[in-house]
């Protein structure tokens, strides 16, 4: 990153508020280091507690960092180089900011008949599987396997496809990473060599991957930081015609090019628009309210189910009525990743239907009752925005 510009905000501020906002976007240690240009700031009562969590924040990212650095030097001393993706890779971007941009998790894609000594290395570097003895029927439908690693609090998401399997949208956007073993680039990142998708690829992923978590739950500020951050360094090597008609086929260039927008118009980019702008004060007010991913509360992640129903739908017959049914009886393919045993037991189908029922209703009654009408609010004003850019 560039040297830091002169910084400053409207008074009153506050700043337990945009405190509360950097936790639920993962930016707060980068917050942190913008406020304390601000003298004002220096003198709050809370300043020392916001310096804790940020120190601790920026610690415990150096520490994963490291965890991971020492994993993926075991891959390649056995012969697997998987390709790691977003994590550190984005990190970097951030210069001697890089730990304050945190992940708790490391993303990286390998090859369907390498997992049983990606799995083996894994052991043998003190992570524990989320999931035992996975079947190669199972892989066919899995996105990623969670191994997590009690000493370094590091979760690696172990991934046999990009995207996932969920809906069409999803499978079709696996087919743009097929060549990403073959055609992959060589980064040196404290002395370990790893390796990733090429800077085209890559920032198709980043994209996509936001784009994903928009058409489900929502993304949030770190995601829209990297993305920028990442045209704005290797812009000079993206194929951009590649990427527009990519982009195109997934009804994505009005997301990215609003991305753009908001990042030249309230986070001090320059980067070249690529069309007139859609509707980015919409899309920021979502991603401002989504946090993260979206689903910070049961009321969001019951919207993000019917969200993502309408999406699985998108080309098939029904309107909000289809929807609705597919919320309530959702696909096989959909469960999956929460119900493994569906793929060599379809059968179990309806008993998770009612277990999902049950666990519904459950949550309805902790929220007053009001659950449904909370998330079916959230859901149709995510819906209509999903409308504004040709989604469904």
């Amino acid at each position: 990153m560039n040297k830091k510009e002169p910084f400053s905000l409207n008074s009153p501020i506050d700043w337990r508020e945009i405190f509360k906002l950097a936790q639920a976007h993962n930016v707060y240690a980068l917050v942190f280091d913008q406020a304390c240009e601000v003298s004002a700031f220096l003198e709050t009562p809370e300043y020392n507690s916001y310096m804790t969590t940020a120190m601790a924040q920026v610690a415990a990212q150096t520490q994963r960092t490291e965890a991971f650095l020492e994993l993926y030097r075991a891959f390649s001393d056995a012969g697997l180089y998987p390709i790691v993706m977003k994590g550190i890779v984005c990190r970097r971007m951030y210069g001697e900011y890089c730990d304050h941009r945190p992940s708790g998790d490391e993303d990286i894609l390998i090859k369907k008949e390498e997992y049983r000594s990606a799995e083996a290395i894994l052991k043998e570097q003190g992570y524990l599987p989320e999931r035992d003895n996975v079947t190669l029927k199972q892989m066919e439908e899995l996105q990623e396997i969670s191994f997590f690693s009690g000493e370094s609090r590091l979760y690696i998401e172990l991934h046999l496809n990009p995207m996932g399997h969920n809906n069409d949208l999803r499978r079709k956007m696996n087919e743009c990473f097929t060549g990403v073993f073959n055609n992959y680039l060589e980064l040196d990142i404290e002395g370990t060599k790893i390796r990733t998708m090429n800077h085209t690829d890559h920032f198709l992923y980043l994209v996509l991957h936001a784009f994903r978590h928009f058409t489900a739950g929502g993304f949030g500020i770190r995601q829209v930081l990297d993305i920028l951050l990442y045209e704005k360094q290797y812009k000079e090597s993206l194929d951009w015609d590649y990427l527009k008609k990519k982009l195109s086929d997934f009804d994505a260039l009005l997301f990215l090019s609003d991305i753009i927008h908001i990042g030249n118009q309230y986070l001090g980019f320059q980067l070249p628009i690529l069309c007139a702008p859609n509707c980015p004060e919409d899309l920021l007010d979502d991603l401002m309210s989504s946090g993260v991913f979206g689903n910070a509360t049961q009321v969001r992640r019951t919207a993000n189910q019917m969200t993502s129903a309408a999406v699985a739908g998108r080309e098939k017959v029904g309107g909000s009525s289809a929807t609705i049914l597919r919320t309530i009886f959702p696909g096989r393919a959909q469960m999956l990743n929460h119900h493994l045993e569906l793929q060599e037991k379809p059968w179990l189908l309806p008993m998770r239907w009612v277990q999902r029922w049950g666990r519904f209703i459950q949550h309805s009654r902790d929220n007053d009752g009001n659950l449904a009408k909370e998330s079916m609010e959230i859901s149709k004003r995510r819906i209509e925005l999903l409308k504004k850019y040709k989604i469904i």
